[in-house]
């Protein structure tokens, strides 16, 4: 089922050009919240193009909402639900960044992103590439733990607290359950 109108897909088009070019910083603040939030406003009308209703955004004022998943859509009755990423420099680095653990202030380690979604889909946005990526979150936590080892970790945001697995887009490109092309 395609609902997508003028008007949404002139939506999608204006926020895909205010995420082109942008990227992130090594502080998860301001512009991270803004790419999120462009992210989840974009993914939101994809959702209502293919016929999904009764989109709920996770508050993001509640830390232990947020490790559970993004946003909430409902499809022929049932209830799905997403955690979206917007990756800004995957179409350059050829990767997903995908976290999964992060350092508080004082140095203890701690579960995030992956490792503690609850989310039925994880979604890439990358928005260069103009490309929305969708993986069961099953499935990539499962190849998460078989390729770990040959997984690159990184240092990313919260200044440089938070750990992330670099994944070639290439390399896992089978295992997404759709890539939508915008």
């Amino acid at each position: 089922m395609e609902i997508k109108t003028k008007s949404m897909e002139g939506e999608i088009q204006k926020i895909l050009n205010e995420l082109k070019g942008k990227r992130g910083s090594n502080n998860f603040g301001p512009d991270n919240d803004e790419l999120g939030a462009l992210g989840e406003r974009l993914m939101e009308l994809i959702l209502l193009s293919k016929g999904f209703y009764d989109i709920k955004f996770n508050p993001k004022g509640k830390r232990s909402d947020m490790a559970k998943w993004d946003v909430e859509a409902s499809y022929n009755g049932n209830k799905y639900t997403f955690e979206i990423k917007t990756d800004a420099r995957a179409a350059e680095t050829g990767n997903l960044c995908i976290e999964h653990s992060k350092f508080d202030k004082e140095g203890n380690l701690f579960f995030s992103g992956v490792s503690v979604t609850t989310a039925d889909f994880f979604v890439s946005i990358v928005p260069d590439k103009k490309e929305v990526r969708i993986i069961y979150t099953n499935v990539l936590k499962e190849i998460i733990e078989r390729d770990k080892k040959s997984l690159t970790t990184v240092k990313m945001g919260d200044d440089l607290r938070t750990r992330g697995y670099l994944m070639k887009i290439k390399k896992y490109e089978k295992h997404y359950r759709a890539i939508h092309r915008l």
